[in-house]
């Protein structure tokens, strides 16, 4: 698991446990060495990589509730980070204070000032990925819904300024972790790059508030804001583009969970899909 160059810095190695989770092309693992101290590495592809160095030497020093790094190997594309001891956050007795706290961190993170590296405006890049949605998953959509939820999104757009802000990017309950002193953690920042904030939140929406409403009041109460009408329909139509988005990477790629998941959530939200 450790190289002998990297291990004669941190201790010899006990035990080394492989991370259950929604890690995709990557691979964590729990390190637990011989003087008592456990670290976590992380293998990830090459963009991830970057996107999660990036979020830890720029954003984590900043936050509350996360890992530190430790240290990263760009030739190995590996990370080394602090230990996190804690357990899934169900076994927390009560969801609400667990999605309070989920939605202070985020708008901590949401809050921190950066440097906007992309020269693209917002509402310009947001238009581009709604275009390649109707290319890649728009045949998935009965035709006068697809282009109503375009009419709409591209109406709420105009009307407003957009700037982007750290978002996690995959902002769900398994990249939490509940310590013993009843605080939630937050990991996983693979993902993690600048975008708009509403859109940190559409995968919860689809998954998770659709069906339980008070967790998303509750989450809003922690995040500090009550949003907006156009907000809110926003947040419905990106959830429905994420959604359907899900659904066709899942169906090119054959992925039955996903697929029943993008599809379960499609139809939550009332989108009209094609007949199979």
């Amino acid at each position: 698991m450790l190289d002998p160059e990297t291990e004669a810095r941190y201790g010899p190695v006990h035990r080394v446990t492989e991370c259950p989770g929604e890690h995709g092309p990557s691979q964590a693992f729990r390190v637990e060495l011989k003087t008592g101290t456990t670290i976590f590495v992380k293998r990830l592809s090459s963009r991830a990589f970057q996107q999660e160095v990036a979020f830890y030497r720029d954003f984590s020093p900043r936050l509350p509730n996360v890992p530190r790094l430790l240290e990263a190997d760009e030739e190995k594309r590996t990370l080394i980070l602090t230990e996190i001891p804690g357990t899934t956050v169900s076994h927390h007795p009560d969801p609400q204070q667990v999605y309070e706290q989920a939605g202070s961190f985020l708008a901590s993170l949401h809050s921190l000032e950066f440097q906007d590296p992309d020269e693209m405006p917002l509402k310009t890049a947001l238009l581009k990925r709604l275009e390649l949605f109707n290319k890649e998953a728009g045949r998935l959509l009965e035709g006068e819904y697809l282009n109503d939820i375009n009419a709409q999104i591209k109406s709420l757009l105009s009307e407003v300024h957009l700037q982007r802000v750290p978002c996690h990017r995959d902002f769900m309950e398994y990249n939490w972790l509940l310590k013993s002193d009843g605080t939630i953690w937050f990991f996983d920042f693979e993902h993690a790059r600048p975008d708009y904030w509403l859109l940190d939140l559409c995968k919860m929406n689809a998954l998770v508030w659709l069906e339980r409403p008070y967790l998303k009041d509750a989450f809003f109460q922690g995040y500090g804001y009550e949003p907006k009408e156009w907000e809110e329909s926003l947040l419905r139509l990106w959830s429905v583009v994420w959604s359907v988005g899900t659904l066709e990477w899942a169906m090119v790629h054959g992925d039955g969970r996903y697929e029943k998941q993008g599809r379960t959530a499609a139809i939550r939200l009332g989108a009209s899909l094609n007949p199979r």
